[in-house]
């Protein structure tokens, strides 16, 4: 397995792989498949440009197949830009279980910690999702607030946790 970050170059193969995670697990994403299966390649192109302080990291198997992925992106206002949010963690059905995602999250971390303003990270996850909660929290993310009915799925109604992990004390 190859962890590395995503470039432009990988529009095609990340917009696959978001639109199969989209479709096969709705209530772990904001996003909706329907909403983003008409992305154009340069809107994906443009989400995955490498810049200092935000980027996608991906999971690749032996034959160079996404099977993960997660994202680092800043707040844009000035005075929310001391924080970024984590979005976009996913692993493939049979790829679960052997530590991608903590690998992921520690790239996607370690982005974080080398921007010298950042000073902490925050996430949303389902409030069912025990198993992401329990690696968001080996992390050193905490719950700050949980928002019910975040999300309404297929008719269901879906709690969602907020959670932090502090970079830099102030």
């Amino acid at each position: 397995m190859n962890i590395r970050r995503l470039c432009p170059a990988d529009a095609g193969a990340y917009q696959s792989f978001r639109l199969g995670a989209l479709h096969d697990s709705p209530a772990a994403f904001g996003a909706s498949f329907d909403e983003e299966k008409d992305y154009s390649p340069s809107a994906i192109e443009e989400r995955l440009a490498l810049k200092s302080d935000v980027g996608a990291f991906g999971a690749f198997n032996d034959v160079d197949t996404i099977i993960g992925s997660v994202a680092l992106a800043r707040e844009n206002l000035k005075k929310l830009s001391h924080k970024a949010f984590i979005w976009g963690v996913y692993v493939a059905p049979d790829y679960r279980g052997q530590g991608v995602s903590r690998l992921l999250l520690i790239e996607a971390l370690s982005l974080a910690r080398s921007v010298e303003d950042l000073r902490q990270v925050n996430l949303c996850v389902n409030a069912e999702n025990a198993i992401a909660i329990k690696l968001y929290k080996s992390f050193g993310f905490v719950t700050f607030g949980c928002e019910l009915d975040s999300m309404l799925v297929d008719r269901k109604l879906h709690n969602e946790l907020h959670m932090c992990c502090r970079l830099r004390e102030s």
